[in-house]
């Protein structure tokens, strides 16, 4: 018989036998028992797997989940504020900071997907060419995983007022604008 042990033809007592040290351990200084040897590879396998529990367990809620949940409970009023702030301020960096990796955007009539980046310098142009003067939302709307936005905003050099249409999705627990388009009134 072979226990895979060492201990051939011993049985199941000589194979538990072997893993009586661990169980056996007096401390040094004091002479008492303590039950269980740290030394030996049992105590090892028992820390880890405790270390793993832990990890495991403690990443069930972590602060970037609640960080998440608190931007994915965020308003459609909160993001109407943000959006407004940041176009009323012409800061296109501000804006796009919000927007997704590729979004799609509308400039009177022509539509494409850009860049973040391509969509900043895009903004920078048209907040150059038209100032803004006072906006307000039309409207709003808000979903669990999309939120939409109708902004109006007069110019501050003519009569004119642009429209703007800007969805909201909802991408890893942040609201991210996925589509942004803008049309002008007709005068």
């Amino acid at each position: 018989m072979n226990d895979h042990s060492g201990n051939k033809g011993r049985g199941v007592g000589a194979f538990l036998a072997t893993f009586a040290p661990m169980f056996a351990h007096r401390n040094q200084l004091t002479g008492r028992h303590t039950g269980f040897c740290p030394s030996m590879l049992g105590h090892r396998v028992a820390v880890s797997a405790l270390w793993i529990a832990l990890i495991i367990l403690s990443g069930w809620v972590t602060p970037s989940d609640v960080h998440a949940q608190r931007l994915a409970s965020r308003s459609v009023e909160e993001l109407s504020r943000e959006l407004q702030a940041s176009v009323m301020a012409a800061d296109a960096q501000a804006l796009m900071s919000q927007a997704a990796e590729s979004i799609e955007i509308e400039l009177f009539g022509e539509r494409r997907f850009y860049s973040r980046g391509q969509a900043t310098l895009l903004l920078n142009d048209l907040f150059e060419d038209s100032p803004t003067g006072t906006s307000r939302v039309i409207r709003s709307h808000r979903t669990p995983s999309a939120a939409f936005i109708e902004l109006e905003i007069a110019s501050s050099q003519n009569a004119s007022a642009a429209t703007w249409l800007v969805r909201y999705a909802l991408r890893r627990g942040e609201w991210r604008i996925r589509e942004l388009t803008v049309e002008v009134a007709d005068e």
